[in-house]
């Protein structure tokens, strides 16, 4: 009861002494109950409180560090200032962990993995590695600034789609979606890329490409999501967005790269020349009597010289003529990406379906030990689409007047033509969403320059190469990769 007249008291003298009320705010802030610390300040106006408490010890704002006394005490000193102080607000500051190659696996993995949330290979929050990555991060505050609510899009998934070509592509596949974020595209909107009319200056895009291609080859389809930013390029600031869900269907399985039809069942007939998309491409070995040039002689031959493993996929149809005709596929978003360190090779020696594909690393089955063949450099290079005339002013779906541009929420089917009659996101509905996105043919290459091979510039490493135990580049003397990355990629 003392204390509380003894407060009151002082709060009259400063009211004298200043000529106006104190601002108790400074109190809170200045009064911590901290039974065996002094803690003192200077001001033009001091108070001196004794108290007894059994409070428990609070956390102590930052930039106000209280400072031990030799004899510990229970006395507790009060500064009242004149100067307005903020009462302190409760942040978190999180701390950054660097990856170290001794670092544990995520505890949600495996069976605890949610299958529908972004994770790239490393988690510096608890300093802990996954066995697969996704790519680039797309929800960030860069992309919503160009493509705004893309998770509201996907119904909130992060991984996967809103319409998967099967149950198995975010199962036991999960690890294949990838995300590829580019904003901007490194250069100039010229317009004119394989006859496009439009060009675009950012894409963000997930795409499917599980690393066992024993399994991923079985189907010719697989998912896709794409967000692009589109414009002029007679007014390149001109520009109008793209949303869309779709499936590709990327034709023919070659090996290696323009070589041989691969012969699986489910083969779209009648064959046409392998050297046209749309493909699928992969690299081979033959290693019993080698006579296929194409082809390298042995795994060790690839591993110990550190080369490439490469492979194709485009869902643009090319030379596409009446004799011989494509398999459909989307017609208002298609693309072409590039891998270079894939898991395995098309063993030549096996032309009976279901074929062989050896691992670089452990060839029957994988072994991730200083492996760096392990799917970790996928990247689309080319987007290409077009956007029908007949959607321009079209009733109950477009609400933009202006003639060549649309503004429309609904939906395709999974190869881009429009259905009126969808209500909601369904097996036969995709959603699709444009806003002041022009009508015709829109196309372009996300690489500074076009390019028609891999390099760590045009298809950069994911996986974590280390250095005497110190994160480099994958390209620096003696750098060993992680190891972290499973079968799963």
């Amino acid at each position: 009861m003392k204390n509380k007249w003894l407060i009151v008291f002082l709060l009259a003298v400063m009211f004298i002494v200043l000529g106006k009320a104190p601002d108790t705010s400074a109190i809170i802030l200045k009064v911590t109950y901290t039974p065996t610390l002094t803690r003192t300040s200077t001001s033009s106006s001091t108070a001196s409180i004794t108290s007894t408490s059994t409070n428990t010890p609070t956390e102590t704002p930052t930039g106000d560090t209280p400072t031990p006394t030799d004899t510990a005490t229970e006395t507790l000193t009060a500064t009242i200032t004149d100067t307005p102080i903020e009462t302190p607000t409760s942040t978190s500051t999180p701390v950054y962990i660097a990856p170290y190659l001794s670092a544990p696996l995520c505890l949600d993995t495996g069976m605890n993995h949610d299958n529908n949330l972004f994770h790239t290979l490393w988690d510096s929050v608890r300093g802990c590695h996954y066995d697969h990555e996704h790519g680039t991060n797309p929800f960030t505050t860069q992309v919503d600034a160009v493509f705004p609510d893309i998770q509201g899009f996907l119904g909130g998934i992060q991984v996967g789609t809103t319409n998967p070509t099967s149950s198995m592509e975010n199962t036991m596949k999960h690890g294949g979606f990838k995300w590829d974020v580019v904003i901007p595209v490194p250069h100039a909107c010229v317009g004119g890329f394989e006859g496009a009319t439009y060009c675009v200056q950012s894409a963000v895009i997930e795409y499917h490409n599980f690393g066992d291609y024993s399994m991923e080859f079985e189907t010719r389809n697989h998912s896709t999501v794409a967000f692009l930013k589109v414009c002029d390029p007679s007014s390149p600031s001109d520009c109008g967005l793209l949303y869309t869900v779709q499936h590709q269907e990327y034709g023919q399985r070659i090996v290696p790269y323009q070589g041989t039809v691969i012969p699986y069942p489910n083969n779209f007939v009648p064959e046409y020349g392998s050297s046209f998309g749309q493909y699928f491409s992969v690299d081979c070995i033959d290693d019993v009597l080698p006579t296929v040039p194409q082809c390298r002689p042995s795994i060790s031959f690839i591993v110990s010289g550190k080369f490439t493993v490469n492979s194709i996929w485009t869902s643009k149809p090319t030379m596409s003529q009446p004799n011989q005709p494509r398999p459909p596929g989307s017609t208002i978003f298609k693309l072409l990406f590039r891998i270079r360190d894939l898991y395995q090779v098309f063993d030549w020696n096996d032309f009976t379906y279901p074929f062989t594909f050896r691992f670089l690393c452990g060839d029957a089955t994988y072994n991730p030990v200083d492996c760096s063949y392990n799917n970790s450099t996928t990247k689309v290079h080319e987007v290409a689409g077009t956007i029908p005339s007949g959607w321009d002013n079209l009733e109950g779906f477009d609400v933009n007047s202006t003639v060549g541009r649309i503004t429309a929420n609904g939906f395709t089917d999974r190869f881009g033509t429009l259905d009126l009659s969808c209500m909601q996101i369904s097996d036969t509905c995709f959603p699709i969403k444009l806003v002041n996105m022009f009508v015709g043919n829109y196309g372009d290459y996300l690489t500074a320059t076009k390019v028609s091979s891999t390099s760590p510039t045009t298809n950069p490493e994911r996986d974590i190469y280390f250095c005497n135990e110190i994160v480099c580049s994958e390209t620096s003397l003696n750098a060993v990769p992680s190891g972290w990355i499973g079968s799963e990629n």
